[in-house]
């Protein structure tokens, strides 16, 4: 290769990065999609802002729609909501929170909670928001948007004190259906998301997306689903930070459900995707035929394949590996504006040179101290990760294929992509 026929390829590769980076710079669309995308909660109804923790719940119990909004933190002592049919429940700015207040969706449909940080933290044994049927009737569209929720970090050794001293912080039982659940920020909690009443006696489908989610220090059921279908796509899943090893359990599939689950991140996790026999008599499935997921020390899905369920309906999923950066960026309070959000750092490019014989990329980091190297193939499957110290990181690339490549350091507390092409 000439000197100049070098530089063009240099030129090459700092535009196809940083366009990579400009694509998501732009602020993600935050209207409801997936299955609760019909959802309309209170919209042409009464606006009002409650300023008591009475009238949060009067209003919340009322006829006819409603536009709640809560500016201010309200708390109690394991308080529960009864939510009723066509409400909005939304924070205002960064503000709205309620301290051991749950909301509860009893034979209700039409329903939007967003932009609510909330905990059952100074509450009862209770779930945070949970819907449920009684008898013959239903309960349909739920969309919970933008919140925060979180209880306590689930330290180790297991003991059922620790696990079962909160509930569940999104559970849904019985005959409802048609929810999405996006863009949440769900942290420091043991038994997350449990879809389903009971093992084997609750076959009723709930078609559920959770999308953009961000799960981190979650031990268990993100979600624990059993029976029916859920689209399950670029959450980014950002395990316990434990010393000895990965302890955080996903996406649970139980009771013959078939899950579709795509573009996620899975990072520190000891099950990513996975069927249990002992929890789940009844085998249970997950189709992963759609945009590839992400496992960083995390193992891939265990559970065997469906072709049962695709998603009845379209939407844009990112690639697994730039999950970490949108969803952290834009999931939880105050961040409805997407403008007003801050968007994913753009990372400072790494520069490289390569040996004559072009089998050697040297690259050379803005800092030192590099810890994980890994090389990627341009569909997100890992082929090569190795540990080095230093400012200066050399990759091999005489045995791979011709194409395009993603190499990603840890340097410096970031993580730093650089696409090569191996000619």
């Amino acid at each position: 290769m000439t000197k100049a026929m070098a530089n063009r390829l240099s030129a090459f590769l700092i535009i196809v990065f940083f366009a990579s980076i400009q694509i998501h710079a732009q602020p993600p669309d935050f209207s409801c999609v997936g299955f609760g995308a019909a959802t309309t909660g209170g919209t042409g109804g009464t606006e009002v802002t409650v300023t008591s923790l009475s009238q949060l719940i009067s209003e919340a119990g009322s006829s006819g729609k409603k536009i709640i909004k809560i500016g201010q933190t309200f708390e109690a002592s394991g308080t529960i909501i009864e939510v009723a049919n066509d409400k909005t429940i939304i924070g205002v700015g960064d503000k709205g929170f309620l301290k051991g207040i749950g909301l509860h969706m009893k034979n209700v449909s039409n329903v939007i909670i967003r932009n609510l940080k909330m905990t059952m933290i100074g509450g009862g044994a209770d779930d945070i928001i949970s819907g449920e049927t009684t008898s013959s009737n239903t309960g349909s569209n739920y969309w919970i948007d933008h919140c925060e929720f979180y209880n306590e970090y689930p330290t180790l050794p297991e003991t059922a004190s620790k696990k079962d001293k909160y509930d569940g912080i999104l559970d849904f039982k019985k005959q409802v259906s048609n929810i999405t659940i996006s863009w949440c920020n769900i942290h420091d909690h043991w038994k997350c998301s449990l879809i389903g009443f009971s093992t084997d006696k609750d076959s009723y489908d709930r078609k559920i997306t959770y999308h953009h989610n961000w799960f981190k220090n979650i031990k268990s059921r993100a979600p624990s689903y059993r029976a029916g279908t859920a689209h399950i796509y670029n959450n980014y899943y950002d395990g316990l930070n434990d010393p000895n090893a990965p302890t955080s359990e996903g996406v649970h599939t139980r009771d013959a459900a078939c899950l579709f689950v795509e573009g996620n991140y899975f990072l520190n996790y000891a099950k990513s995707i996975y069927w249990f026999v002992d929890d789940s008599p009844t085998e249970a499935f997950v189709n992963e035929s759609g945009v590839p997921n992400k496992y960083v020390n995390s193992p891939e899905n265990t559970a065997r394949a469906c072709n049962s369920f695709t998603p009845p309906y379209s939407v844009n999923v990112d690639a697994a590996e730039d999950v970490p950066d949108i969803v952290t960026a834009y999931a939880g309070i105050g961040k409805l504006d997407p403008s007003s959000a801050s968007p994913p750092v753009v990372k400072p490019i790494i520069t490289y040179r390569r040996s004559n014989n072009e089998s050697l990329t040297e690259l050379l980091l803005p800092s030192g101290n590099a810890s994980a190297v890994a090389v990627y193939t341009i569909s997100g499957r890992m082929i090569s990760i190795r540990h080095a110290k230093g400012d200066r990181v050399t990759v091999n690339t005489a045995g791979m294929n011709s194409g395009i490549y993603i190499v990603s350091v840890t340097c410096g507390g970031n993580t730093i992509r650089q696409r090569i092409v191996k000619k």
